[in-house]
């Protein structure tokens, strides 16, 4: 009998990339093991994002000993081990280098731990002596650990030696059920108004700010556009701390503004998500250059690309050997909300021919 026990650092009560990621894992781990016990960070305010697997037989959900407040890495790990130890699971994953970092010191989890490590620094100026250490220990300590592209395996394995013969890819995952569902609404061709969709976190380097004016300047280019916000997580940002409440100010503003083209839909379920981004021409994937290097694919723009929704995503090497070099909605880092209403102008007219032929890019996930 295997048994497997599912843990992120994530919240249950937002609906993002590792929610969604968290939700997907366990489902797959149901198709593959006995029994799948997923622990919790915290008590969930609603079930919105755990339907998905709360109705699954072989899935059992885990509450936090003290629902009032999350646990955070370090008092996860006593959980986790009575956790293992109960129900003798043979298999822990986890998602988060700091997280692996601290399963990994111990003697119960280390020898079952499954580290998905998602946030390697990149490019190695950014790496520090601490994190070396960390990545050494659980490339040392772990079973296995898992990465997202080959190029993030053969960095971690430069740095972290011990991480060679362990590591295996963990390819970003797009729900099936996005690939089987019909593309929802009218054509672009045959609509009053340009769908825009954005779905996901809040933060600065994902240009969620700038996102907001897209429509506005669309409008001065003759073309009547809407953008779709999914999800209310807004991220803080290190940098600048005043940065997610000017997001949440221009976000409430926006949407409560008739004339701005921006309609807030606010944390949804899975579904209600899928049915956004399926009912929409175009999906925005736009990040700052920070991101361009970060040996990981976007989800997100697969998952658009799965429901028929091409996404507005950077030109880089990443996104050309997906995409194709002569895909038409490429956008450069450092384009403004001015450029990327011109980018989605000038290729307003090859959305509906793109629409099925993306979700053959993206088949593989």
């Amino acid at each position: 009998m295997s048994t497997a026990v599912v843990y992120g650092d994530i919240s249950p009560n937002v609906v993002d990339g590792s929610s969604i990621w968290l939700m997907s894992i366990t489902e797959t781990l149901s198709k593959t093991c006995d029994e799948v016990h997923l622990q919790l960070k915290m008590k969930p305010d609603n079930y919105r994002l755990l339907q998905s697997v709360d109705k699954i037989e072989n899935v059992v959900l885990h509450l936090p000993p003290d629902t009032s407040s999350p646990l955070n890495e370090e008092a996860a790990v006593p959980v986790l081990e009575s956790l293992v130890n109960r129900v003798g699971a043979d298999i822990l994953v986890s998602r988060g280098l700091n997280l692996a970092h601290t399963l990994s010191r111990s003697s119960t989890l280390a020898p079952i731990l499954w580290a998905y490590i998602t946030d390697l620094p990149f490019p190695i100026t950014k790496l520090s002596k601490t994190n070396v250490g960390r990545l050494q220990r659980i490339s040392a300590n772990s079973r296995r650990v898992f990465v997202q592209t080959e190029a993030a395996r053969s960095y971690l394995e430069s740095i972290a030696p011990f991480a060679a013969g362990k590591t295996c890819l963990m390819l970003p995952i797009v729900p099936s059920e996005a690939f089987s569902k019909e593309k929802r609404g009218e054509n672009y061709e045959q609509s009053d108004k340009l769908r825009i969709v954005y779905a996901g976190k809040m933060a600065k380097d994902w240009k969620t700010l700038e996102m907001l004016e897209i429509p506005k300047h669309l409008r001065k280019l003759g073309i009547e556009s809407e953008l779709l916000v999914v999800g209310d997580k807004i991220n803080r940002d290190k940098s600048d701390p005043s940065w997610h409440i000017q997001m949440k100010e221009a976000l409430e503003k926006a949407a409560a503004d008739a004339d701005s083209g921006v309609e807030w839909l606010g944390g949804v379920s899975r579904d209600e998500s899928m049915a956004a981004i399926s009912s929409a021409h175009i999906g925005l994937g736009w990040r700052t250059a920070v991101l361009d290097s970060s040996l990981e694919v976007s989800t997100k723009a697969l998952e658009y690309s799965a429901l028929g929704t091409p996404a507005l995503v950077n030109f880089n090497d990443d996104t050309r050997a997906l995409f194709g070099s002569d895909y038409p909605f490429f956008i450069d880092a450092q384009a403004t909300a001015v450029d990327a209403a011109k980018v989605i102008a000038k290729t307003a007219n090859s959305i509906d021919l793109m629409s099925p032929k993306v979700r053959g890019k993206v088949a593989n996930f």
